[in-house]
């Protein structure tokens, strides 16, 4: 139990909190000229929404968000909606690039609300048959500001004195597989699909996913071994020019096998009862036809949602 509650207290949960104005209002019934009671009821339909910003516009405040939702994948394990589990010793840094994240998102909230009224002024006069429309509809630019915040908390646990903290643990380590699993579908799907030979930039998705298992190898010697695997076969793949042949058959065997969780537990577990990454890496690199099946080659599956951990 004493590692199990080391395990936790090796983590810090960030919670992102940040809000993006949408540039839209809900139409209304007097929008068309017509009366609400000559409309359909709410149940079975809507009007949609009218747009009264340029969405070119708020594409910038979206690209911050997701560079921090990518900073956040990259180190540590989403468990609900806006937050991720990260190791305690990489919160500094994450916290670090999140400021400066937030410096960028602040300056561009400053430079679209000092340009506000001329940006709406241009589109609506881009859209002349429905000026009043629009201009009837246009926030304040008090209340737009309020809607474009960038923010975020960190917190650690306390165990509950019921709490079943090796269940809790053992969670952690299946939550750790199965993002992993999203990562390497993801990284399947835009990298390694359907190709016949590699750039050393390929491999980069691979680096992410070894960085990410070394910082919550503490987690379970499963997941340090998973970090191992990836790590010995960058270390096998050619340090220059393309990848190819028995090299990119490796690799994208490994990828294959991260893809699946389950199946990545399987060859963790077996390298944790001795069994080395070279000689399993080895083992993916068969190639495989339609007509054979290669015990050792995972089956590709969709990965599973993350749960909470089980820890509230």
């Amino acid at each position: 139990m004493t590692n199990d509650i080391k395990v936790l207290n090796g983590l810090v949960a960030i919670s992102l909190d940040i809000t993006i104005w949408s540039g839209k209002r809900k139409m209304q019934a007097e929008d068309f000229g017509i009366n609400k009671n000559e409309l359909p009821p709410a149940e079975i339909s809507d009007l949609g929404a009218k747009k009264l910003c340029p969405p070119e516009k708020m594409r910038i405040f979206l690209a911050l968000k997701a560079r921090c939702v990518t900073l956040l994948d990259r180190h540590g394990i989403k468990f609900i909606a806006s937050s991720w589990l990260v190791p305690k010793d990489k919160v500094k840094d994450i916290t670090e690039e999140l400021e400066r994240i937030k410096l960028e998102f602040q300056q561009e909230k400053a430079a679209f609300l000092t340009d506000y009224a001329s940006i709406i002024k241009e589109w609506i006069a881009r859209h002349p048959q429905w000026e009043t429309m629009l201009a009837n509809s246009v926030p304040s630019v008090d209340y737009v500001s309020s809607k474009l915040l960038f923010g975020w908390k960190s917190f650690r646990f306390s165990l509950a004195k019921d709490s079943n903290i090796a269940e809790d643990v053992k969670r952690l380590a299946d939550s750790v597989f199965t993002d992993i699993a999203r990562q390497a579908s993801e990284a399947y799907r835009d990298v390694f699909a359907d190709r016949t030979q590699l750039t050393q930039r390929s491999l980069g998705p691979l680096r992410v996913m070894e960085t990410k298992l070394t910082g919550l190898q503490f987690i379970e010697p499963r997941v340090a071994q998973a970090a191992q695997l990836i790590r010995t076969a960058l270390d096998e793949a050619p340090d220059k020019g393309p990848i190819q042949g028995a090299d990119l058959s490796r690799l994208l065997g490994l990828v294959c096998l991260l893809r699946d969780a389950e199946a990545l537990e399987d060859y963790t577990t077996r390298m944790v009862e001795g069994q080395s990454a070279s000689g399993l890496l080895a083992g993916l690199a068969t190639p495989i036809t339609m007509e054979e099946s290669v015990p050792s080659m995972p089956m590709i599956r969709q990965s599973a949602v993350i749960a909470s951990q089980g820890l509230w």
